[in-house]
Parts: structure tokens; sequence; C-alpha cells
């Protein structure tokens, strides 16, 4: 009598998924990609949602080299340290620099607006996980370069700002609004504000969650 075995018939969820963990392992160390870009290269375009499932489901991935599409980390809480400290020992920069702690507070610069404000909804986010609420302010504007410290006005504005957000808020400066126009950041308009040692009124805006 002679038995042969026949092999299951791969369903097409079995096939994505095969792709998109053969993919998630071609990130090489110190490198990084987007849930999108990665279902993408696995032939799934649109299934950012699935690589994020995979992810979550199947141990021993790559998981901290996949960030969202503005290259944030889309984790909470401690999972989102994690995720920012196995980054940052494969020496992956956020294109950020924190300047220096200020008490409670924190001063970082970025290369471009829109980083600093997705960066403040990642720590505002993750933060909130652990009972803590964020108030954050951004202004684009000249630096003074003090060392490894930076000051002036630009910073003093910035600075400002952040003293008038309320729990959980981000405020902008109009400056920072204009500029990252075309990012899909959305904002409400906060009204014009007084800031102390600063002439005129400040139209502020809010980030909208």
């Amino acid at each position: 009598m002679k038995l042969s075995a026949k092999a299951k018939p791969t369903t097409p969820a079995v096939k994505m998924q095969a792709r998109i963990v053969a993919t998630i392992r071609k990130i090489p160390r110190g490198k990084v990609s987007s849930y999108g870009a990665i279902a993408r290269a696995a032939g799934y375009p649109g299934y950012a949602r699935q690589v994020a499932q995979i992810l979550h489901r199947l141990p021993g991935l790559q998981w901290h080299r996949v960030l969202g599409a503005g290259g944030e980390i889309k984790l909470r809480g401690d999972s989102a340290l994690e995720q920012c400290l196995r980054l940052q020992a494969e020496g992956v920069s956020f294109r950020g620099r924190r300047v220096k702690t200020t008490g409670d507070g924190m001063l970082a610069v970025f290369d471009g607006p829109a980083r600093g404000v997705r960066c403040a909804e990642a720590v505002r986010d993750a933060v909130e996980e652990l009972g803590v609420e964020l108030r954050a302010g951004l202004h684009v504007g000249e630096c003074e370069l003090r060392g490894e410290d930076v000051g002036g006005l630009a910073v003093h504005i910035g600075a400002r700002i952040a003293g008038l957000a309320r729990p959980g808020e981000i405020l902008v400066s109009r400056t920072v609004r204009d500029l990252v126009a075309g990012s899909g950041l959305q904002f409400a308009d906060r009204g014009e504000q007084e800031l102390k040692g600063v002439p005129e009124r400040w139209p502020l805006y809010a980030v909208a969650s």
C-alpha cells in the first residue's frame, strides 16, 4: 500500500502573512520602514493595518523598526519608550535633538516644523497611557547656539506658547501652521494671545487630534 500526503492549500491570508513577515525581516539594523511601505513592498498596498496586526501577533519580528507614515512612533506607553530606546541603540535618529530638561519640561529642536509636531503628538500619546498630561508649544525661528544649548527670541516664544497650552494640548504659532501646509496636520484656532515679554498679540493654533 502506498501512502501519500497532500500539502494543505495555502490560503490568501496565510500567503499575505508570509510575504509581510519576509518583508519585515529584510529591514536591516539601523534602518526603519512604515506600515504602509511594508504592505506595498509585500505586494499588498493599502494593507497597513494588517502589517500592524501581524507585528502584534507574531513574536520575534523586528517590530521596533516599523514606524508610522510620518516617521512617528505609533505605539503607546511603555511600548513606545521601548521602541524609541531600541532604535536609538541601533543609531536611528529622529531628526530632532533634546537640548535640555527644564524641571518638569524639556526643550528640543528639529530640522522641520512638521517633525516637531509629530514628535509632540507621539510623546503626548505615549505619556497619556502613563497618566501624564503633556503641554507643548512650538515655534519656528532663528536660534542662538550656545555650545550644546540654544537660546534667543524663538526659544522664548516657544516656551511662552507652551505655557498657554491646556493639559494634553499642543499649541503652535501661525508660522508653524503656515509652514506645515500640505502635511495633513489639522489645527483649531485659539485666537490671538499675549506672550509675556514678546511684542504684539500672537495668533495661536491647537493641533487637532
